[in-house]
């Protein structure tokens, strides 16, 4: 007699996964909208913004829960080693069970889906006509449940016997009338009976399927319709029954209207005014075959777009394009259990095919495969070995079985294809990665060496570089491997500049053995330090191949390395390797004036697409290739498919990744009259806003990030036309993502600047006329000693002596001369030479980079009759005594109201801003890019948003920058956000940094784990910004000289000089001999000790403290009307 077998419940609910594109199941997170097969339209990694509308569909799935209430969802992931597996709230499918053979599944299916029926139908395991769910064949309840027709809000429980003979894969779906509308869904999902018998695996289920809306929604998109005469119009014929929401692609979609097409609707088009804030009428109807024609009638800018969505698309577990797909991440030898099932119940077939990998099956007899065709509904489950991540060559391989002690383990990956072998599908996206996690031992001798270089890992799942020009045709105008923006290295396996190659020629060009030590970049230890062992190696003293220059070269000719002689300078070669000095990009005669990217359609044999091609399924758009010839020089700009949810005046990034943007009233009555003021928070990597609230109107107050990391917001606006400022001050805590209210100021402040200095504490400034004080963490504010009274928005910047330095920029076209200021006794030395004081209204000021230099350039300026193109540069390292301005090189585009950025190759970039201040017309869209080792400008790709008045652009920590806002009159806000992706990106293989003490001290060494560390050039530390209105206070680099390296790690010297590096959180980054930086990690520097603040003097109108404090308890200070009524100077006792 067989044993009874053993109950188990199941509980699954149907739901809604509304707005789900399989290109990105999280619209704006970086982990997805990538291809990284780089298909036509998506050479630089990025799905275009239409393509992922266009694919989004309201889905369905089976979601399981661990209790009878359907209240605690299980959370597990479908595949456990799926590094790109989204959230158990964003998956298709929604739910994989497992069972064992003895069991008695009892299924209990609710519906939740609030509009249609559906069922559970189950293949391959053993039930009765109750539990097939197959419509209309089922049974039913006297109460009038059915199992083959759930209605919503109702359940069915379906049982299942588990046996030995049900061991497999097998699916399960939705069986109700048209079955394959609802699959095409996503109603699926896997019950996978394992074999107790089999060796231990991770288990793999893989979905092959089509995701498909019923029918395909309208969509459109206007040009950018702008006030003109005649008015400008757009039009669109709708043609299927059906609701078609739109928007305002500027605005967001706060701005919305709905077209109802409907053949009863009246007859006729339909017309919709476009105002400043609102379509009017927002819902009109009309029938099919007709037309809605939208008219611009006020004055803002606006584009008139319908997402669209539904497309059909070919998924692996809900997601098309690798980088998306499933990427199975284990350890080379680790054994995976495919589930493989095809759920595309159409008339195409798929088949899966693992790179380097076997399997065999029971039958039929014959040998193994690596191919298996699947039928509708087929599946199979087959076992293979995770291969090598990469074959090493012989020195390698003899250095892994006897590691020298000096010598260090890297992590290194190899990415394995899987795909559908139909080559159109694989195109479309049906394909995913088995990635083959290793470690190598290397050391100073060979890190670096071998012609074969694997690919090293830090843990991330980054889209790999790829050379998109390698194998292209691109044309010598647009790209000369020979010919660069800064001379090419041969240690990054490029060309040497040393070498005769001034022209095209047949001659090969092999560096593959060149020590990166021997770079003409100097890595010797600081004078007066050994040049030993500190560091495992001779840093380059030696030839390439480890030994002296006038030994013999065996080794080097056998290997190919000597490339023309110009390396080693052995006896008989008649080239030495003196290099050329650095030069700085194209001519200028050169640098037209508007470099951009072009985007347009050619055959595949012309110039400028070396490409594969991605197949596009019915209902997809199709997208122009990018020229990807020039990305190396200009860049590229990326248009973000989320909008940044609230004018972005202000913008800070903080040391958690996200960005804090803040509006308050955002220049606009109505919402200050309303007080309706915002803030939001941006997760850059996760695409996810946060509201966190506001507590006041922060709108045109000043900023500042203090040692802790909170936010010190300050000032802001009480009162509008004419503009009243605030004394009230916040700190917004990154980690609790929450406003704290601290000490009022004494003064009210409108367009204030805060700087944060040395000591941990922070100075206000300006703000109409308001005198200055300084905010001292866990004390409150106090009064500094009367200075010269600046402009609003005045432009400081810390000094290394602990001074402030006015640039002599600002908002209000004031002309006070530049001037170094002591805020603490009120010391003012001024400078001069700054051309065009008239015209540096809402210019920019940097600090350039390293911060050491201590060099300040001024960037162009709004002002009558047009904007500057001048830029001027003064040296302060040996103080301000006989320092004065001098001219430094033009703009390509004079601008006010621009931005720059320091980047992490050391560069600057400028970008946004207009000729006539907010006039939208004569925006300037070129960006261009400041080189300060060569006090150069060359222009560079153009935005594709104008960003005026209101506008902010931020260093991101993977090297990116993002620009948002915008606000050239009050209630035109724009929300668009652009990512600016800088040619370093497209230069190479970024160098990697593994990890590195999160704390740091003052005048200390500290070593970074870095397996790239025989090929770096600088390390530095960059603050975060915190801005508005196109100046931030302590944007800087700080170098962090290299005193020692071996294979794996750098020791690099802190500064000493808390001016220097202000107190607080830092984003650490290293750059190679290429000139290519690395992703950052966060590192806080801390502060010296501060000494209490001094006692206040008897007069409260001659400086100290003040009594304005909020009427409430502050939470950690004294608390009462007493305590209220008196401002605590003393820090606690510990």
């Amino acid at each position: 007699m067989s044993s009874p077998l053993r109950r188990r419940d199941v509980f699954l609910r149907i739901e809604p996964l509304v707005g789900y594109s399989p290109l990105a199941p999280i619209v704006g997170s970086r982990r997805y909208g990538r291809d990284a097969m780089r298909g036509t339209g998506h050479e630089v990694g990025r799905v275009q913004v239409g393509e992922i509308a266009a694919a989004t569909v309201d889905a369905l799935v089976y979601r399981e829960y661990l209790d009878d209430h359907f209240l605690v969802p299980n959370t597990a992931k479908i595949v456990a080693a799926d590094v790109n597996e989204p959230p158990w709230y964003r998956r298709i499918p929604g739910a994989v069970l497992y069972a064992e053979p003895g069991e008695r599944l009892h299924i209990h299916v609710l519906n939740a889906d609030p509009h249609e029926c559906h069922s559970l139908h189950v293949h391959g395991v053993r039930y009765g006509i109750e539990s097939d769910g197959a419509w209309p064949l089922g049974i039913g309840t006297r109460f009038g449940q059915r199992s083959d027709e759930i209605r919503p809000g109702q359940r069915w429980t379906y049982t299942f016997d588990v046996t030995e003979d049900t061991i497999g894969a097998w699916a399960f779906h939705d069986h109700v009338r048209m079955v394959q509308a609802n699959v095409n869904r996503g109603l699926f999902g896997a019950l996978i009976v394992r074999d107790p018998a089999a060796p231990r695996a991770l288990d793999v289920p893989m979905f092959v399927h089509a995701l498909q809306a019923p029918s395909t929604a309208d969509s459109f998109e206007s040009p950018t319709l702008r006030k003109a005469t005649p008015k400008q119009t757009f039009e669109h014929t709708f043609t299927a029954p059906g609701t078609v929401a739109y928007h305002c692609k500027i605005h967001g979609p706060t701005m919305s209207g709905t077209v109802v097409v409907d053949p009863g609707a009246p007859a006729g088009d339909r017309a919709v005014e476009i105002r400043d804030n609102s379509f009017v009428p927002q819902n009109v109807s009309v029938r099919p075959g007709n037309k809605v024609v939208w008219t611009l009638a006020q004055n803002f800018d606006h584009i008139v777009i319908a997402p669209g969505g539904g497309a059909l698309t070919y998924c692996l577990n809900g997601r098309a394009f690798v980088g998306n797909t499933p990427t199975i991440e284990a350890d080379a030898g680790e054994r995976l259990r495919w589930h493989v099932l095809n759920l595309d119940l159409g008339s195409v077939w798929h088949n899966f095919h693992p790179h380097s990998a076997r399997w065999r099956l029971p039958a039929p007899p014959g040998g193994a495969a690596d191919v298996h065709g699947l039928s509708p509904a087929e599946g199979f489950t087959a076992d293979t070995v995770v291969p090598s991540a990469v074959r090493l060559p012989c020195e390698l391989e003899e250095l892994q079985c006897d590691p020298p002690a000096d010598a260090c383990r890297v992590r290194i990956k190899g990415d394995f294809l899987f795909h559908c072998h139909l080559e159109e599908h694989m195109m479309s996206g049906l394909a995913g990665l088995v990635r083959s996690r290793d470690w190598m031992w290397v050391d100073a001798k060979t890190a670096w060496s071998p012609d074969l270089r694997p690919l090293l890992y830090d843990g991330h799942d980054d889209l790999p570089w790829v050379d998109l020009v390698r194998c292209g045709h691109c044309s010598p105008d647009h790209h000369d491997p020979h010919r660069h923006a800064r001379p090419h290295n041969p240690c990054c396996g490029l060309p040497d500049p040393a070498a005769d190659h001034e022209h095209h020629d047949d001659h090969p060009h092999s560096h593959s053995g060149c020590d990166p030590k021997k770079c003409h970049h100097d890595h010797a230890h600081p004078e007066g330090q050994p040049s030993g062992r500190c560091c495992g190696h001779d840093h380059g003293h030696t030839r390439c191949c480890g030994h002296e220059p006038d030994a013999a070269c065996e080794d080097c000719d056998r290997l190919g390395r000597h490339d023309h002689g110009s390396h080693h300078n052995h006896p008989g070669h008649d080239h030495p390797s003196p290099h050329p000095a650095v030069t700085a990009g194209l001519p200028a005669d050169a640098i037209p004036d508007a470099m951009h990217l072009t985007t347009h359609r050619q055959d595949p044999s012309e110039p400028g697409t070396p490409t594969m091609s991605a197949m596009m399924m019915p209902g997809m758009p199709g997208h122009d290739p990018i020229d990807v010839c020039p990305l190396a020089d200009v860049g590229y700009w990326e248009l973000l498919p989320v909008d940044s949810h609230v004018l972005a005046v202000h913008a800070v990034l903080m040391h958690t990744g996200q960005v804090l943007f803040f509006a308050g009233s955002g220049n606009s009555v109505p919402n200050f009259n309303a007080r309706l003021v915002k803030s939001v928070v941006w997760d850059y990597e996760d695409g996810t806003f946060y509201d966190p609230g506001c507590p006041f109107d922060v709108f045109c107050a000043g900023q500042t990030v203090l040692a802790d990391g909170k936010v010190l917001v300050a000032g802001g606006t009480d009162k509008y036309d004419p503009f009243v400022g605030s004394r009230t001050a916040y700190l917004f805590d990154p980690t609790l993502r929450q406003w704290i209210r601290v000490d009022d100021m004494d003064e009210q402040r409108w367009y204030p600047t805060l700087v944060s200095m040395g000591d941990g504490r922070a100075v206000a400034s300006s703000g109409i006329s308001a005198p200055n004080e300084v905010f001292h963490p866990g004390h409150g504010w106090s009064k500094l000693p009367a200075t010269t009274v600046l402009p609003l928005y005045p432009h400081l910047l810390l000094l290394q002596d602990g001074r402030l330095f006015y640039t002599g920029v600002q908002l209000g076209n004031a002309t006070i001369e530049g001037r170094v200021i002591n805020p603490l006794t009120g010391a003012e030395q001024t400078v001069s030479g700054l051309r065009d004081k008239a015209n540096r209204d809402q210019g920019n000021s940097v600090l350039l980079p390293p911060a050491q230099a201590q060099r300040v350039m001024v960037i162009g300026g709004s002002g009558s009759p047009a904007a500057t193109n001048h830029t001027d540069i003064i040296d302060l390292a040996g103080g301000p005594a006989g320092a004065k301005f001098q001219p430094g090189p033009d703009l390509a585009k004079a601008r006010g109201l621009c931005n720059s950025v320091i980047l992490p190759d050391r560069t600057v970039l400028i970008t946004g801003g207009g000729l006539h201040g907010e006039t939208r017309s004569d925006a300037v869209h070129l960006a261009e890019i400041y080189d300060p080792a060569t006090n150069t400008i060359r222009s560079v790709a153009e935005a594709g948003v104008s960003r005026l008045y209101h506008s902010v652009a931020l260093l991101l920590p993977d090297g990116r920058v993002i620009t948002a806002g915008s606000n050239p009159d009050r209630g035109d806000d724009e929300l668009r956000l652009e990512l600016y992706h800088p040619p370093y990106l497209f230069q190479g293989p970024r160098p990697l940094l593994d990890s590195a003490p999160s704390e740091w001290h003052y005048g200390t060494t500290v070593e970074v784990s870095t397996p790239s560390a025989m090929t770096l050039r600088w390390a530095q530390l960059i603050r975060p910004m915190a801005t508005t209105h196109s100046y931030e206070t302590s944007q800087r680099l700080v170098d962090l000289p290299i005193v020692c390296r071996d294979a794996c790690s750098i020791t690099v010297d802190v500064t000493d000089n808390p001016n220097l590096a202000p107190p607080g959180w830092y984003m650490l980054s290293v750059v190679d001999d290429c000139g290519i930086p690395s992703s950052a990690l966060w590192i806080r520097l801390d502060r010296p000790p501060v000494p209490p603040p001094p006692a206040p003097p008897p007069d409260h109108d001659h400086g100290g403290s003040h009594t304005h404090r909020p009427a409430f308890d502050i939470p950690g200070q004294p608390s009462g009307p007493k305590a209220r009524a008196r401002k605590t100077q003393q820090p606690k006792k510990t």
